[in-house]
């Protein structure tokens, strides 16, 4: 994929980020200045730039003399996350319910959305689906009604975690429905 000469360290970093949150990047893989500058048409740095930010967003490791390497996240890892995730989200829940500014209407849209996808259960689905959970529970941080747990859940919650939880369960659930 060639980008336009002139391209920003942001739009780097969004071609990036997306490659690595759909697995076209896969976790342990080296992200080499040189070659993603050259595979993606722009200047090294650009590329340097979207390195450090995919860092901060805990997505690559940056390595000396080495480059940036896609983040390998164990069983533990996935764990933790996800107990900080279930506290925070949970909260979040609490107070959109409390507040009552939630759109109902629009997450019963969106759940509507998901079951449609998971019942075409082809590999774009996935994706779709993990937009639409996405969306939901970024509607119920926001709707939390607390400017803080929404910036806290965006780094808590990587949709390649989400994405590969959809793709297990997915075909766990159509086991068990299908019985």
């Amino acid at each position: 994929m060639e980008m336009t000469s002139g391209t920003s360290s942001v739009s780097v970093y969004e071609v990036l980020r997306d490659q690595i949150l759909r697995g076209d990047i896969t976790a342990g893989s080296w992200l080499r200045e040189g070659t993603v500058a050259a595979n993606l048409g722009v200047s090294r740095t650009p590329v340097r730039e979207a390195l450090q930010r995919l860092h901060a967003d805990g997505l690559v490791d940056l390595i000396p003399r080495r480059g940036a390497q896609v983040i390998q996240l164990s069983g533990a890892d996935i764990e933790a996350s996800y107990d900080v995730r279930i506290l925070l989200e949970g909260e979040a829940a609490r107070r959109a319910a409390e507040f009552a500014v939630a759109d109902l209407a629009l997450l019963r849209s969106i759940c509507t959305s998901m079951e449609r996808e998971l019942m075409r259960d082809d590999s774009k689905s996935f994706d779709e689906i993990t937009r639409l959970n996405m969306e939901f529970h970024q509607h119920i941080h926001q709707s939390s009604c607390n400017k803080i747990l929404p910036s806290l859940l965006s780094g808590i919650v990587q949709v390649s975690v989400v994405l590969h939880t959809f793709r297990h369960y997915t075909k766990l659930y159509s086991t068990s429905r299908d019985r």
